[in-house]
C-alpha cells in the first residue's frame, strides 16, 4: 500500500497530496474485501480517478510539459500514465479476477476475492503510445499493486 498518512493530530507537510492519499488509500482497503468483481468495477472506477486527481495536482505544480516528461522518465511513472489513459474505458473492460494456481501470479496486496484481479488485455491505440505502456507494464499485472507503485512515484513528484 502507499505511503502512511500522517497520525491524526498531526500536521501534514502537503495537505492536498495528503487528502489525496487518503481517498487512494480507502479505495484500495475497500477493493481488498471486494466480494464479487462487480463492486470490483465500482471500485477501479474510484481508483483510477483518485489516480487522476494526483495527475492533475502534479500538472498544476510542475506544469503540463514537465509533468508530461516526467511520465515518461520511469516505468513506474510509465505505468500511473497508462492507468490514467485506460481510465476513459468502462471499468468492466479493464479488470478481471483471476482464479490463480501458485506460482501463476503473485501480488503484494492480497483481496478477499479469491484470485487475483489483474488488467485485462486491451487493443485501442493511443497517439502517444500509451497504449505500447498499458500493454508492456499493467496488462496481465496486479490491479492494486501497480496502481500504488504508480501513486507512490508520482505523489514522490511532489515531495521537496
Amino acid at each position: 500500500m502507499t505511503t502512511p498518512t500522517p497520525s491524526p493530530g498531526t500536521a501534514a507537510a502537503d495537505p492536498e497530496l495528503d487528502s489525496r492519499r487518503r481517498a487512494f488509500d480507502a479505495v484500495v482497503r475497500r477493493m481488498r474485501t471486494d466480494a464479487t468483481q462487480a463492486h470490483l468495477d465500482d471500485d477501479l472506477g474510484n481508483l483510477l480517478h483518485q489516480l487522476y486527481k494526483l495527475g492533475e495536482l502534479c500538472r498544476l505544480r510542475l506544469g503540463k510539459q514537465e509533468f508530461d516528461t516526467l511520465l515518461k522518465s520511469s516505468d513506474a511513472l510509465r505505468a500511473a500514465r497508462a492507468a490514467m489513459w485506460a481510465r476513459k474505458f468502462d471499468t468492466h473492460h479493464l479488470v478481471r479476477v483471476k482464479v490463480a494456481t501458485p506460482p501463476d501470479t503473485y501480488t503484494d496486496i492480497y483481496h478477499d476475492i479469491y484470485g487475483a484481479v489483474e488488467w485485462k488485455p486491451l487493443a485501442e491505440p493511443d497517439d502517444d503510445d500509451r497504449d505500447k505502456d498499458y500493454n508492456r507494464l499493467l496488462k496481465g499485472q496486479s490491479v492494486l499493486d501497480t496502481t500504488s507503485r504508480a501513486f507512490d512515484a508520482m505523489a514522490d513528484l511532489l515531495q521537496p
